[in-house]
């Protein structure tokens, strides 16, 4: 098993963890789009493409996470709100700086990340 799978099992696994009544396309392309994210270190989503196994060509792949970021019914709060939570719970008595960042990802879609500082990075 390659390791763009494992870690898109761990995150499949946590997801479905969360949020079990969330259908299991949902989760799986969020799972997909982490570790796209995190292994190619960009938030440009052709990269991500390269990660996914399948054997349908790069453009289909990418238009795969284009049609899930423009489904109204994903919402990303709801997504993260357990992982922020649980990731937070340990740091009761910290201080918490966070920043904000922006990307054009297409023409029309910019992305808009916060993210806390930690050990002087940014961690989403």
């Amino acid at each position: 098993m390659s390791d763009s799978q494992r870690l898109h099992e761990s995150f499949l696994g946590c997801s479905q963890a969360h949020l079990a009544d969330e259908d299991f396309r949902n989760l799986d392309t969020l799972a997909w789009a982490l570790t796209g994210l995190l292994l190619q270190k960009t938030t440009r989503v052709p990269a991500w493409s390269s990660c996914l196994p399948d054997k349908v060509d790069a453009a289909s792949r990418e238009q795969r996470f284009r049609r899930w970021f423009s489904t109204p019914w994903v919402d990303p709060q709801r997504y993260y709100r357990p992982f922020v939570t649980q990731a937070l719970g340990t740091w009761p008595d910290h201080i918490l700086y966070l920043a904000i960042d922006t990307s054009s990802i297409t023409e029309r879609l910019v992305l808009a990340r916060t993210a806390i500082i930690y050990r002087g990075r940014a961690v989403p």
